[in-house]
């Protein structure tokens, strides 16, 4: 199952959803163009200024509906989110010719940093979000809003919804796809309200922290190396996963074991170097940090 293989289903039954549900769709799609917060009442959606939940763990064997399923594919991606960093995991799971895509985004600063990522997914939707329904205005209560997406008088084949600052997406690969996809958002949806509430301060409590990232030599000779001290804890000691990158130079390593073994190897080019390190456990609670390296000779 690839990229296109999901990017095809899930237009497909976005135009179906806009075009096949009535004139009223159709004929607003050839209006003008409007500002998709004032179409979608964005200032209004409830759940604003929530609590922050402490992230999730999604473990897919948990949710009822998922029986069956294998996970395909489990990847983790920093974004951003309103106006803060946030993490997504995107899992694939299939079962035969079955196939189901979660996404998880979490933000640690704001729940309208959740609701403004919701907001650039169901934006993004090629066909424009005039057509877009709200599941939580018509019956479908999960989350503190959400948007389905689907054929007229078929199952959801698609919803968006947000939690506190949590956004989720749950979506079929294929019409073929028998999986009840509300079922699934709906077991998600109370695992996040499981989870004990906490503040914008409080919630420190609960994110790992990069105690060091420092270069043993301050600066190298161009192609010349250097190790990098990295070390960072997680308060409730839950492992964790790391991301590193460089510029005018490279990262060479091993970012599995504990603490991360890390060398800098510098560019052809003088002047100064950076590393950037991004360190988040299982609920995609994270912490970032960088540090620099001057390249002279």
């Amino acid at each position: 199952m690839n990229a296109k293989t999901w990017k095809t289903a899930a237009l497909g039954a976005l135009l179906s959803a806009l075009f096949l549900q009535g004139a009223p769709e159709a004929k607003q799609l050839m209006t003008a163009p409007q500002d998709d917060k004032t179409i979608l009442g964005f200032d209004t959606w409830p759940g604003k200024a929530g609590a922050l939940k402490p992230g999730l763990n999604f473990v897919p064997s948990s949710v009822g509906a998922l029986a069956g399923f294998t996970v395909s594919s489990d990847k983790h991606k920093d974004l951003k989110a309103g106006d803060s960093k946030s993490m997504m995991r995107q899992v694939d799971l299939k079962k035969d010719a079955e196939g189901v895509r979660i996404q998880i985004q979490v933000s640690q600063q704001d729940t309208d940093d959740a609701q403004s990522a919701l907001l650039g997914t169901v934006s993004a939707r090629q066909a424009g979000v005039e057509g877009l329904k709200r599941g939580d205005q018509n019956g479908i209560a999960v989350g503190d809003l959400n948007f389905v997406t689907g054929r007229a008088g078929a199952p959801v084949f698609m919803i968006d919804f947000v939690r506190n600052n949590i956004r989720v997406q749950v979506a079929k690969s294929s019409e073929e796809t028998t999986v009840d996809v509300v079922a699934v958002a709906t077991a998600i949806d109370g695992q996040i309200l499981a989870q004990p509430s906490f503040t914008k301060k409080t919630l420190k409590t609960q994110l790992p922290t990069i105690t060091t990232l420092a270069p043993v030599s301050a600066s190298v000779v161009p192609g010349g190396t250097t190790p990098v001290t990295l070390t960072a804890t997680d308060p409730q000691g839950r492992p964790l996963q790391y991301v590193a990158s460089a510029k005018k130079g490279t990262l060479q390593g091993d970012l599995t074991v504990s603490p991360p073994v890390l060398t800098f190897k510098a560019g052809d080019d003088v002047g100064t170097a950076t590393i950037n390190v991004l360190v988040y456990n299982s609920n995609l609670l994270f912490d970032v940090a960088n540090t620099s390296i001057t390249i002279a000779p």
